[in-house]
This record gives structure tokens, sequence and C-alpha cells, in this order.
């Protein structure tokens, strides 16, 4: 059949055909048209029209098709996989740097309290030097 003649052709409803793909495991990639309005999982709308538009395929047509169908479905799924791993492992790599910020942080903080010890147990020795002396001085 050729094109100018299936892009003519009517269904029973009197409509233009749908062009498809089956995707089957029996006929994959096969073309056909068919009643763009029928549901074979239904039964409910449109007429049942419908015509291959390709020969039938070899067996080993048919086997190399699903199997590259099938390696393609398989590598999809583990290329979903790994991104969804790759988004999970951006996710913890923003809370391990903001964790390693609060870290830098509180080292800051523990070091400038640090300081603030030394100077404050150095106060304390001039203080007591001090009274030392007056007391020195005094008794």
């Amino acid at each position: 059949m050729s094109n100018m003649q299936s892009q003519r052709l009517k269904c029973n409803c009197g409509i233009p055909v749908a062009f498809r793909t089956s995707w089957t495991f029996q006929n994959p990639g096969r073309r056909f048209v068919a009643c763009k309005f029928y549901n074979p999982d239904t039964e409910i709308c449109g007429c049942r029209f419908f015509k291959w538009l390709d020969e039938d395929m070899e067996e080993l047509q048919r086997q190399l098709i699903n199997q590259l169908s099938n390696e393609n479905t398989c590598l999809r799924r583990e290329f979903k996989q790994q991104k969804q791993e790759l988004d999970t492992f951006a996710v913890v790599k923003v809370d391990a740097e903001r964790v390693e910020s609060k870290l830098k942080e509180l080292i800051l903080q523990v070091q400038s309290s640090k300081k603030e010890k030394k100077k404050a147990k150095l106060l304390l020795g001039i203080a007591l030097i001090v009274i030392f002396v007056l007391y020195g001085k005094l008794g």
C-alpha cells in the first residue's frame, strides 16, 4: 500500500485512519493503520478496522528487535537508577558541605574560647601578683 493510498484510507467509521507502530512481542516495530477511536482493551469506541503496512518479519528479525528492545529497557532503567543515586549524592554533598562549614565555625569558636581562657588566666595571675605585692607591703 503506497503512502498516498494509506493517507486517504478511512476506517469503517468514515474517519481517516491512525498510523501506529506495534511494540508487542510478536510484532515489534511493525507499522499498521487502525481506527483512531478503537480501544482494543475496552472495545467500546470506534470500529475494529486494522491493516498491517509492513510485511510480517522473519523470526530472526523479531528476536533481534525484541532483544534490542529489552536491552534498551534495561539500559533506561539502569540510567534512571544511576541518576537517582547521583541526585542522592548531590544532596549528601550539600549536607556534608553544610556540616563542614558548621564544624569550621565551631573550631573558630573553640580557638577563640582558648584565647579568652589564656587571657583570663594571665589577668588572674597578674591580679594575684598585685595582691601578693600589696599584701607583702601591708604586712
